[in-house]
């Protein structure tokens, strides 16, 4: 369902279906051999959550020591936390760099989530997950998740600022697809970053969305 480069041999795939609670299955490809190996997997927590659905990787430091594997949840829901969910899952090095070691593969912990207004109960927060460059100018690369069935599936987007090798909790920055047009609809379905499309400097990032139907 999804599928995601986190290493040079390494590869993150998404089951969101996977005994309806969803996982996500790390594998590494063996340097000599080219044979590919599951090293590891990550189990959602919550039946019908869509665990594993969207997949995105954070390399938060150049040696490998912090990389970090996004996973949205966007149908998690609970009184508590309803809304969709995007939990953080640390890649340890020794999965990602070593061919061999372990016989099975490890369960992964996901300690930390992202969640978007808890007034959203069916905003499907973490559709669509996407690194941004360093927005806040402390150089740490920032995140953009996308919420697209959220304010009456107008939908809106979030933004995550980094922080000490991962994001905070709290988001700086939500932007409501109504600022960008009346007539808009699902805004945050689709999201990328990480580009500078008029080479002025500045990032750029692309959003997608629907028209709302006249009929």
């Amino acid at each position: 369902y999804a599928l995601q480069r986190v290493a040079r041999d390494a590869v993150a795939v998404g089951a969101p279906r996977y005994q309806h609670t969803g996982r996500v299955l790390i594998f590494t490809r063996h340097p000599t051999t080219s044979a590919w190996r599951q090293r590891a997997t990550a189990t959602g927590e919550k039946i019908g959550s869509y665990f594993g659905s969207v997949l995105c990787a954070v390399n938060m430091t150049p040696d490998l020591s912090r990389v970090l594997l996004l996973v949205g949840a966007p149908m998690y829901y609970t009184p508590d936390a309803p809304g969709g969910r995007v939990y953080l899952c640390p890649l340890p090095k020794t999965i990602l760099e070593s061919p061999d070691g372990v016989e099975s593969p490890v369960a992964l912990s996901c300690p930390d989530t992202l969640q978007g207004d808890v007034n959203q109960p069916f905003g499907h927060f973490g559709s669509a997950i996407s690194l941004l460059p360093d927005l806040t100018g402390d150089q740490i690369p920032d995140l953009a998740v996308g919420a697209p069935c959220e304010d009456q599936n107008m939908g809106a987007l979030y933004i995550f600022s980094g922080q000490g090798g991962s994001f905070r909790a709290s988001y700086i920055q939500r932007i409501p697809g109504i600022w960008v047009s009346e007539g808009i609809m699902f805004f945050g379905v689709s999201v990328s970053g990480n580009m500078d499309l008029t080479q002025d400097g500045l990032p750029d990032l692309t959003v997608g969305a629907q028209a709302k139907s006249s009929y």
